[in-house]
């Protein structure tokens, strides 16, 4: 077992560092030196969750291929590469992690949400509702799936009172704790013509989050609220914050932007006769 009280330390600086550019290349020649044994799988997460504060997925990936045994399939270490493998944009090595890990562990929640962050980066959003229509057909639904079903639906134009249904169980099961949950619960229920809710949820996002300036996801709620209130310039200025708020470089065929550029071009469609 590595005795190196170097390991410990260096573990200890990049989980207090975060983010602060730091040498790596000795910590990364001791944990090959040591081989596998606790400090040098702690120092493995250490490393791969500084990777991870810096954006550099593929590094991150590099970190948790050193892992061995139990802890290398463990849901810690899949979790990591799953975040990285989307970060990249992989869809397709993405769903094979995902498949290996169903393999072992059917109906497993974290292979599932892979698989359905897969069927995101293709563009497969039919794919991707159905997966989550499964998981709540075969009873195992978690507050993720429920969310899932709800603002996929929302981004096929789908929406109906079953959409609405899953984003109100969505924040249920979530104890509206989730910032993101209660996001998609208030634009199913702007969409859906309930906007004091809709507010009401938006201010609980934003104070859940801990932050009041609106983001991206925020803006669609926005501009939701606005079509509902027959407000178009209203609805069309939050939907171009909406897009211009977007974070990603490339938004996801499944992103407020990509809701929100398809609200643009119905406000812009003369009105029917």
């Amino acid at each position: 077992m590595a005795s190196d009280t170097g390991l410990k330390t260096a573990a200890t600086v990049l989980a207090i560092h975060g983010a602060a550019d730091i040498p790596l290349e000795p910590i990364a020649e001791a944990q090959k030196r040591f081989g596998p044994d606790p400090i040098t799988t702690s120092l493995t997460y250490a490393l791969a969750g500084h990777f991870t504060a810096r954006k550099e997925w593929q590094h991150v990936l590099d970190s948790l291929d050193q892992l061995s045994g139990s802890e290398r399939t463990g849901a810690r270490a899949f979790t990591g590469r799953s975040a990285a493998l989307f970060r990249l944009g992989r869809a397709a090595d993405l769903e094979a992690l995902a498949k290996a890990r169903l393999a072992d562990l059917p109906d497993d929640a974290l292979a599932t949400a892979s698989l359905v962050s897969a069927c995101h980066l293709r563009g497969d959003i039919w794919g991707a509702k159905q997966i989550a229509q499964k998981r709540l057909g075969s009873g195992s639904a978690n507050a993720q799936d429920y969310n899932t079903l709800a603002w996929d639906s929302l981004v096929l134009g789908e929406v109906d009172a079953s959409a609405y249904d899953a984003a109100q169980r969505a924040s249920e099961l979530s104890k509206g704790r989730d910032a993101s949950i209660l996001n998609t619960h208030a634009a199913l229920s702007a969409a859906t013509g309930r906007t004091a809710e809709a507010k009401k949820l938006l201010l609980e996002t934003l104070a859940t989050r801990g932050d009041e300036r609106l983001e991206s996801d925020d803006w669609l709620v926005v501009g939701l609220m606005a079509e509902q209130y027959g407000l178009g310039s209203a609805a069309r200025s939050a939907f171009d914050k909406t897009i211009s708020t977007e974070d990603d470089p490339k938004p996801r065929a499944n992103s407020a932007a990509a809701i929100a550029k398809s609200r643009l071009t119905k406000l812009a469609a003369p009105p029917r006769r």
